[in-house]
């Protein structure tokens, strides 16, 4: 049966009764567009059985395709600082250690390496005194942007790209400053004769982590980007709270501990942004130093001499499954930052 067939056959129940209703011999004109009419009004409602109310379903939005991801741990890039090729420079690797490529010549030392947020350029401390130098992530045009006589080091990218904040004993001991990354509107935002290294943006770009020896011994702090308020975050009872790094999403900071027991070595801690909830990742055995977190989170990179040398490990947040990704017995590498991109 063709489906116009069928559906007239489905609505003949609606209008036989119509029919039937009329004990006229004739039908009027009038009469028979009326009863055409209704027939036409109720095909609509050919599908729906006698006395059951139609099931009315309310469209369902059609989801947007997503992309198969891959884990952010594995994405973006690993720069580190090595001496394997002579005095130190700035390397980059794959986050599984290969691919391991030099940017920087034996005519330009480099350390402390920072990316850009949108991981195409790389900051970092250049030449034996010490000055700012940025380049491309690929290792070319590298521009010293600082050009003072003083030491500027430890620099930090901003989060939304702008600046770069980095300290420097230019004005007598080492104090936090910000500028525009090519070098201009220099500004000052601590002052504290005990000295204040290692500043690290906040993800939000409201806050700089740094190391300060304002009570008079070395802990973590954070200081708004304009200077107005310091908040200290850690108070141990000795040894040096240093490195700080943030998480992602703001939410925690990782930061090295270095003990005045030897023995006992130095160990990676995280903490709330509030300095509360602090946990230690590292098991005491070696130095540990210098994190630096994966882009979703979920693992942090650092350097360690738990072998023999400064080596590139990495590790869960939690602490758990530390890999070995230089394998470098015969030099250091040290001072790594994984990029977003």
């Amino acid at each position: 049966m063709s489906p116009l067939k069928e559906l007239f056959r489905k609505c003949k129940q609606y209008v036989q009764p119509i029919i039937i209703t009329s004990n006229k011999g004739n039908l009027s004109l009038t009469l028979l567009i009326l009863i055409l009419a209704l027939v036409l009004g109720v095909l609509s409602a050919c599908n729906t059985p006698p006395h059951q109310e139609a099931d009315i379903t309310t469209p369902r939005q059609t989801p947007k395709p997503t992309d198969t991801l891959t884990p952010t741990s594995n994405r973006g890039r690993i720069a580190f600082a090595s001496n394997r090729d002579g005095n130190f420079g700035i390397y980059v690797m794959n986050p599984d250690g290969s691919q391991v490529i030099r940017l920087t010549d034996n005519s330009t030392s480099g350390y402390d390496p920072a990316w850009s947020p949108d991981g195409t350029r790389i900051v970092f401390t250049c030449g034996d005194e010490g000055e700012i130098c940025v380049m491309n992530a690929d290792g070319s045009i590298v521009t010293n942007i600082s050009h003072n006589y003083a030491r500027d080091i430890h620099p930090s990218w901003s989060p939304d790209g702008g600046r770069i904040a980095f300290a420097s004993n230019r004005d007598g001991n080492f104090e936090i400053y910000v500028m525009n990354t090519d070098g201009s509107q220099v500004t000052r935002l601590t002052d504290n004769p005990g000295g204040n290294f290692e500043p690290a943006w906040s993800p939000d770009g409201l806050h700089i982590a740094f190391r300060s020896h304002d009570d008079g011994k070395d802990e973590i702090y954070v200081v708004t980007v304009d200077g107005s308020e310091k908040i200290r975050l850690t108070d141990f009872e000795d040894g040096i709270r240093f490195n700080p790094a943030w998480s992602p999403d703001g939410t925690h900071i990782a930061f090295s501990v270095w003990s005045d027991d030897y023995d006992i070595g130095d160990d990676l801690y995280v903490m709330n942004d509030d300095g509360s909830a602090v946990f230690q990742l590292t098991d005491g055995y070696g130095q540990n130093l210098q994190p630096s977190w994966s882009p979703d989170g979920t693992q942090i990179v650092f350097c360690s001499d738990r072998d023999g040398n400064f080596e590139i490990y990495v590790m869960n947040a939690d602490g758990s499954e530390v890999t070995n990704l230089t394998n470098s017995p015969d030099y250091n590498d040290e001072a790594p930052a994984w990029s977003s991109k």
